[in-house]
C-alpha cells in the first residue's frame, strides 16, 4: 500500500483509514497508518535532537564572537 500522509488521514468506519493525497486516495489500515506514524515521530526526535545541537553550537560561537568583537573593544577605548 502506499504511504499516507499523518495530516491527510482520517477514521473511517471499521477498521481501515482513508489517506486522500491528491487524486483518489489510498485505503490503510490502522496498524499500517500507526506504523508509518510511529517512524514518522522517529524522524522528528532525530531532527530535533540534530537541531538542538545545533542552537547549542551557535550560541558557544555567539558569545565567543560577542567576548572577542564586543567585550575586547570596550576595553581598548
Amino acid at each position: 500500500m502506499s504511504i499516507c500522509a499523518a495530516k491527510s488521514t482520517f477514521q473511517m468506519p471499521g477498521k481501515d483509514v482513508y489517506c486522500s493525497s491528491g487524486k483518489g486516495g489510498v485505503i490503510m489500515s490502522v496498524e499500517e497508518n500507526m506504523e508509518l506514524l510511529q517512524q514518522e515521530n522517529e524522524r522528528l526526535k532525530r531532527e530535533n535532537e540534530m537541531m538542538k545541537k545545533v542552537v547549542i553550537q551557535m550560541r558557544g560561537t555567539l558569545n565567543r564572537m560577542i567576548g572577542h568583537y564586543i567585550i575586547a573593544s570596550g576595553r581598548k577605548e
